[in-house]
């Protein structure tokens, strides 16, 4: 799906840039406008950002509980480790539609397991073409 850095770097910025400027991390939620307050309330980075600073900052106060952000934080994690573990299960996949498709570095890697682990392996994280 993605082939190279450069375009991978491309579909990170595109993610997280909208979150980074829908949260309280550039201006404090009380002097939002309240279209933006009511999208940063959604947003989990808000809840991390406001963490962060309630910590960091002598005297800081957190606008939402600790235990909310962290439940926030705990669910977002879990809801995407859930995705990545399914995807990575051969189960699902992250790109609903895409197929998952073998590698044939890791399909002759399993052929050559039970000769040695370690070219097995080799085999495995090879980024190349496959190797004779």
């Amino acid at each position: 799906m993605v082939k190279t850095r450069e375009r991978f770097m491309g579909i990170g910025q595109m993610l997280t840039m909208p979150l980074f400027f829908a949260s309280n991390a550039i201006c404090p939620l009380e002097l939002m406008p309240s279209w933006l307050k009511s999208i940063a309330v959604f947003n989990p980075l808000t809840y991390l950002v406001d963490a962060q600073s309630g910590a960091m900052i002598v005297g800081g106060v957190s606008t939402f509980a600790y235990t909310t952000s962290l439940g926030v934080m705990l669910m977002v994690f879990a809801v995407f480790a859930g995705r990545g573990l399914e995807a990575l299960s051969g189960t699902g996949s992250l790109a609903p539609g895409l197929e998952r498709r073998e590698h044939p570095c890791r399909q002759r890697a399993a052929k050559h397991l039970s000769r040695s682990a370690a070219a097995a392996w080799s085999l495995v994280f090879w980024h190349g073409p496959c190797p004779e």
